[in-house]
């Protein structure tokens, strides 16, 4: 008999039994993902990632829709998370009274009161009662972080900070998609839907502890730090750590020293927004503002 041949590794030249572990070496060791998306240079080890990703991120098909309200969207999960918003949190934990929409998540609230922790970080040893908070925890290990283009500072979420911080800064090749709110321009369906949660109040990520619902994905794995007990956020100047990025970039400036809020009527600058936001409704503002009026009006 003629022995069938084995496939063979185009990068390193390791010898596989069969097509899928060559693919699953070629993931493993190479990094190879298989499936690349046409829009972007990212890649997947699965067709349907690939093509949830394309849905999701470029050409927004919103194939899923809610039988209640009518709402589309891109994936089932997205629809599945979406319609618990048309229903009473039925499930009650009787230990603190929190209410959960799903017995699931019920049965994995109450590991936070038996204190059982079954799963365990495999760099420290640590145990937590969730796979989500674990990985939450993991990030903390692996340090990594993406360099914005656009400031030069490293994040470890890049997406949540361009949302937030440089939405108005894109480039018009970049910025396709504009809100119809407030004009804002954004690069993708992603970050257009996740501005327009500002303008309707949607909350659609949900914290399986205590209820708590988010605007954002980032936002919730802050959240759940607080549950954990992790502070992944480290000053390298003073060593302090905090469990919100936000805690640590208000700290952080306490450092650099920047002022970057300003105030359009007096030009006074300010280290965080909540300071702005408190001088604008002082009462020498308001006065000076009054003041303005009521020259405009008067030289009309």
């Amino acid at each position: 008999h003629q022995r069938k041949s084995h496939p063979l590794c185009s990068v390193c030249g390791v010898v596989l039994s069969g097509i899928l572990k060559l693919r699953e070496h070629k993931i493993k060791e190479h990094g190879l993902l298989p499936y690349s998306c046409d829009f972007c240079p990212k890649r997947f080890n699965h067709k349907a990632h690939r093509d949830l990703h394309v849905k999701t991120h470029h050409t927004g098909e919103k194939n899923c829709h809610c039988d209640v309200c009518g709402k589309g969207y891109s994936c089932v999960s997205m629809l599945k998370s979406h319609r618990l918003t048309h229903f009473d949190k039925t499930f009650i934990c009787d230990v603190c009274g929190k209410a959960f929409y799903h017995a699931c998540h019920l049965t994995r609230h109450k590991l936070v009161h038996q204190e059982v922790r079954p799963y365990i970080c495999s760099t420290c040893g640590r145990g937590f009662s969730q796979a989500a908070n674990l990985r939450s925890h993991q990030v903390t290990h692996n340090g990594e972080r993406q360099l914005c283009s656009i400031c030069g500072k490293s994040f470890r979420c890049l997406k949540n900070h361009i949302i937030s911080k440089h939405a108005h800064e894109l480039a018009p090749s970049d910025a396709v998609i504009s809100c119809d709110v407030c004009g804002k321009k954004f690069p993708n369906q992603s970050q257009h839907r996740a501005h327009r949660r500002s303008h309707t109040g949607e909350k659609p990520f949900h914290c399986d502890v205590c209820g708590k619902s988010y605007r954002l994905k980032e936002l919730l794995r802050d959240h759940r730090y607080t549950h954990t007990g992790e502070k992944p956020y480290r000053c390298s100047l003073c060593a302090r750590s905090f469990n919100l990025a936000s805690s640590f970039l208000r700290h952080r400036s306490i450092h650099s020293g920047e002022t970057p809020f300003s105030c359009s009527d007096c030009g006074k600058h300010f280290r965080l927004l909540t300071f702005l936001k408190a001088h604008l409704q002082t009462k020498a503002h308001l006065k000076l503002v009054q003041q303005r009026r009521i020259r405009v009006s008067s030289d009309l």
